[in-house]
C-alpha cells in the first residue's frame, strides 16, 4: 500500500469513529431530556434516624 492509501483509510476510518460518536452523543442527549410520568419531579426520600441507639447504650457492647 502506498502512503496515500493509508492516509484515506485513516481519513476513512476517524470519519466512521466521529459518527458513531455524535450518534451516542445525540442518544444521550435525547435520553436525558426525557422527564417521564412525574414530568422532572424529583422524589425525596427522607432518611431514618434511629435514634434509639443514640439515646441508650447498646447492649451488645461490653461496659467496662
Amino acid at each position: 500500500m502506498e502512503i496515500e492509501e493509508l492516509q484515506h483509510l485513516l481519513e476513512a476510518h476517524d470519519y466512521r469513529i466521529n459518527e458513531r460518536r455524535h450518534i451516542k452523543g445525540q442518544a444521550l442527549q435525547a435520553r436525558s431530556g426525557y422527564k417521564g410520568k412525574n414530568k422532572g419531579r424529583k422524589k425525596r426520600h427522607k432518611k431514618k434516624l434511629d435514634h434509639k441507639s443514640n439515646d441508650s447504650g447498646d447492649s451488645t457492647k461490653a461496659k467496662d
